[in-house]
């Protein structure tokens, strides 16, 4: 009976680490998975990273950590850059070209999976865009550049999503 219980015990662990490193399970949930269930929330990531090409990126199976910004960061930004108070994030996602939501979306991606420990740890981070964000700490919130996060460590099976709230990262002007 104990061994049942030890094996039952393990089973649930592995069960909730979503199968992480392995996208190969039906079961598993990728980055994308996980951002195109919860349109409510990445709705507009979800459309910004089909119009820049980098749906199926975030399918793979390389392990990538994302700041995911909120569609409510999204329309903050889009209400910022468009000077609308109307504007909403597809409304943003429409006025940009493909090579320039890469750009930034890609900002917001880095390789290797990062859980929260790992993100505050760092005094930066290089993104696939080759820059780098800089995490901090005030007091219980958690910062990535100047933007704030909602909530860490949304695990999938190729990586981890940090989810943005307080904004949408822009990489530093050349």
């Amino acid at each position: 009976m104990m061994k049942k219980i030890l094996v039952l015990a393990a089973a649930m662990t592995v069960g909730s680490t979503a199968y992480a490193g392995n996208c190969k399970s039906p079961e598993a949930l990728s980055i994308k998975d996980i951002a195109a269930n919860d349109m409510n929330t990445f709705g507009t990531l979800v459309a910004a990273a089909a119009k820049a090409g980098l749906v199926d990126f975030l399918d793979g199976n390389r392990n990538l950590t994302v700041f995911a910004p909120t569609n409510g960061a999204f329309d903050a930004a889009a209400q910022a850059v468009l000077e609308d108070d109307s504007a909403t994030g597809i409304d943003l996602v429409n006025a940009l070209d493909e090579d320039t939501l890469g750009v930034i979306l890609k900002y917001h991606i880095a390789p290797g999976e990062r859980d929260e420990a790992d993100v505050l740890d760092s005094t930066r981070i290089r993104m696939l865009n080759r820059d780098f964000t800089f995490p901090s700490l005030d007091g219980t919130t958690a910062f990535i550049n100047h933007v704030s996060v909602l909530q860490t460590d949304v695990f999938a099976c190729n990586g981890v999503i940090h989810i943005l709230d307080g904004g949408v990262l822009l990489p530093p002007e050349e």
